[in-house]
């Protein structure tokens, strides 16, 4: 029970810093009298998906590691922008440039939620290292490729990569280069977990001349099967 506190605990971390991110500029904009129906509405809707989002959270780590829960099939590109959607008010902020590239429709088996909070880790892991070493004209690239029999998700910054000696250790449990009240060691772990034992992927990560790159390797649903599972 403690471990799964831990987990839904590391995953509602961003999103609850978005959504104090949001009612913060709320309340400048008002103190300015800078604040009009539309961005409030705006504002509000994507106040909604952080809490529906966080609402998810609990549900899909009470079935984590439940041998008899039902796969499915999904659309990539969508649970991808569901982890986008999080981090947009924060990339915004830190002047990070975020860009997603998706050239047709991509299905896999899995867990769409799960999924989501996988991207989600790391790519809030590459904002924070972004963000902590103050890089100039910092980026996160984010692109999907289809191959035969199977979808690679890439996610590439230039925040000067991982050091040598951290390399072999970066998925393993409670490790973490991050300041400990800033990190716990438990979300790339975790996102190992989801992509390997729960969604039959793998998960690798490199260093570029400018930063990381994470690939994620997915076996794809031929259109054939699609229809099976709908």
């Amino acid at each position: 029970m403690g471990e799964m506190i831990g987990n839904i605990a590391h995953q509602w971390r961003q999103p609850l810093g978005e959504l104090s991110a949001l009612l913060i500029n709320l309340q400048v904009k008002h103190e300015f009298h800078d604040l009009d129906e539309g961005y409030l509405l705006e504002s509000i809707q994507r106040c909604m998906k952080i809490n529906a989002f966080m609402s998810g959270t609990i549900s899909d780590f009470q079935n984590f590691f439940k041998p008899s829960k039902e796969k499915e099939v999904f659309e990539i590109s969508e649970a991808c922008e569901r982890a986008i959607a999080i981090l947009q008010a924060s990339l915004r902020y830190h002047g990070i440039e975020f860009s997603f590239d998706i050239s047709e429709k991509m299905e896999v088996l899995g867990y769409p939620n799960e999924f989501a909070q996988a991207l989600l880790n790391i790519l809030s892991n590459a904002k924070d290292v972004l963000s902590e070493r103050e890089i100039s004209n910092p980026f996160i690239r984010l692109y999907l490729k289809k191959g035969y029999k199977y979808i690679l998700i890439v996610i590439e910054d230039n925040g000067g990569g991982i050091a040598k000696e951290h390399m072999e250790r970066i998925f393993e449990p409670y490790f973490t280069t991050k300041y400990a009240k800033q990190g716990t060691g438990i979300g790339l772990y975790m996102t190992k977990m989801i992509i390997e034992n729960n969604m039959g992927g793998i998960i690798t990560v490199k260093n570029t001349e400018s930063g990381a790159l994470f690939t994620i390797k997915l076996p794809s649903v031929p259109e054939a099967e699609v229809a099976a599972y709908m």
